[in-house]
């Protein structure tokens, strides 16, 4: 997995989005349940990889998400890159899911 790829979030429905120095950020009293780790790896079929310095790693071939924790403990997004393919199948799955409704797909614009 390197070179170009696309990114994309799963946030909080109605999480505030800004693109501060560091990259996108999201506020939000809710956080992302427990329950997506069954998105990434029974429906997008990754796999798990490694946890470090609060962030674990799931991938595939071409895809890689990481789940960002807070100091509780708990997941605040998961940041998606994909590599050389489009965002749409991703994006068409996370619709079709039972986390449409907490959770928000958001591609930022280029």
């Amino acid at each position: 997995m390197r070179g170009k790829y696309k990114a994309a979030f799963l946030v909080p429905a109605g999480a505030e989005k800004s693109l501060g120095d560091d990259g996108w950020e999201f506020k939000s009293e809710a956080g992302v349940s427990e329950d997506v780790k069954y998105f990434l790896t029974d429906i997008l079929d990754l796999n798990y990889s490694k946890t470090k310095l609060g962030i674990s790693y799931y991938e595939s071939e071409s895809v890689q998400a990481s789940l960002f924790y807070d100091e509780q403990g708990t997941i605040e997004n998961v940041y998606f890159q994909v590599y050389g393919r489009d965002m749409e199948p991703i994006e068409k799955k996370f619709l079709e899911s039972s986390f449409v409704g907490s959770l928000e797909f958001f591609i930022p614009s280029n």
